[in-house]
């Protein structure tokens, strides 16, 4: 997936004082990428959506991230022993949610670190107006064809739902819960990684979050982990 420096602001749901959340960019992942982390600010953090494959064991699980040599918190982690298609293990993936205060500095790298041999992505999100860097929750689901959830809201905050999935050619996902939507297909059209986010108005506890395809969903290996704050 080419690198690209989008720069996309969600209004914090119409709540005044609100979480913000601006997309900068996604990247193929290298040992250490370089990214745009936006203007400064002083309640400025970095979220970091994280994917990866490799077979063929959990020891290819996600160990740190860094971002501007600052290790960020993994916040939601999900990974499957068997990734592709009819269950293989060889095609073993992950997705991984991190955060990080980071006040200054304007681009830097990020860098995850996991097993060796790993093709992955980031996607760099800008977040100001938190009053916790702690979620206020978070779920991690992994399955064959669609993937469903729940995750308390609070009003004024922010919800990412990360995704990835595998199936040759399959149709392109749709993150059900979610209002904007930043995705695109790797690897040959065969990894397609999506994430939602939505910026709520109100509070909701059980929010239903889910991942799905038109057509058929055969063999299709999908992931989905999600954090919200306030």
């Amino acid at each position: 997936m080419p690198a690209v420096m989008q720069q996309v602001m969600l209004a914090p749901g119409g709540v005044a004082g609100g979480v913000a959340i601006q997309f900068l960019g996604a990247a193929v992942h290298t040992a250490a990428t370089n990214m745009s982390f936006g203007a400064e600010a002083a309640d400025r953090h970095i979220l970091v959506v994280c994917r990866w494959q490799r077979g063929a064991t959990p020891a290819n699980n996600i160990v740190q991230v860094r971002v501007n040599s600052v290790v960020a918190t993994l916040d939601a982690n999900s990974l499957t022993g068997s990734f592709g298609g009819g269950g293989s293990a060889v095609n073993q993936g992950g997705v991984a949610i991190a955060l990080v205060a980071l006040p200054t500095g304007t681009s830097g790298p990020v860098a995850m670190q996991t097993g060796v041999g790993v093709y992955g992505t980031v996607h760099v999100y800008r977040v100001t107006g938190l009053n916790s860097a702690t979620p206020v929750d978070t779920t991690a689901t992994a399955a064959y064809g669609t993937c469903s959830d729940t995750i308390d809201v609070q009003a004024g905050g922010v919800l990412v739902v990360a995704t990835s999935s595998y199936r040759p050619g399959a149709s392109v996902a749709t993150v059900v819960g979610t209002t904007t939507a930043y995705g695109a297909f790797e690897n040959a059209a065969n990894y397609y990684s999506e994430d939602g986010v939505y910026s709520p108005a109100v509070t909701e506890s059980g929010r239903t979050i889910s991942l799905g395809f038109g057509g058929t969903t055969a063999y299709i290996r999908t992931i989905m982990v999600a954090a919200s704050y306030r």
